[in-house]
């Protein structure tokens, strides 16, 4: 019969400290957060601009970018150097793999964070272009498109 391991067990056999546990955890499960946040905005953009190509074609090419850079850092953020006390950090990583130091770490933070900006001044004025080619549509179309950027708010 076999026995599964349970989780004490498995982050035993990697050897992690409760400290190392906590970092991974919050680099793994903070990263994404925003990026996924965005995604929902551009999945509601999209279905709101189906009657603009160009901007259907621009928040194509936003949720490919908004993709990469959450992925790409998460991936990075997941090897980060553990860190010991003072200015220090272990040379390796959890299965004794090469970790990305926390000087590096900190450079991948801040292009995440320039990316998000980036996004976010792109997708900021796709509202107005959607609500001023609007006015050529009937009243209950032009209803259900505040409705649904009422909704957003919420």
């Amino acid at each position: 019969m076999t026995r599964f391991m349970g989780y004490g067990e498995s982050a035993r056999a990697l050897h992690c400290t409760d400290g190392e546990k906590v970092k991974l955890a919050e680099n793994i499960l903070n990263t994404p957060i925003l990026p996924l946040a965005k995604a929902s905005v551009i999945m509601l953009l999209l279905r709101v601009s189906s009657i603009l190509p160009p901007v259907r074609r621009a928040l194509y090419a936003v949720m490919v970018f908004n993709f990469l850079t959450c992925f790409i850092p998460w991936l990075f953020l997941a090897f980060e150097c553990p860190p010991l006390t003072g200015r220090t950090w272990k040379p390796r990583t959890f299965g004794n793999l090469h970790c990305l130091g926390r000087i590096r770490a900190g450079y991948v933070l801040v292009l995440v964070n320039c990316t998000n900006l980036v996004t976010d001044a792109v997708l900021f004025p796709i509202p107005y272009l959607i609500l001023r080619n609007t006015q050529t549509l009937n009243r209950w179309i032009r209803a259900v498109i505040l409705w649904l950027f009422a909704s957003s708010l919420l």
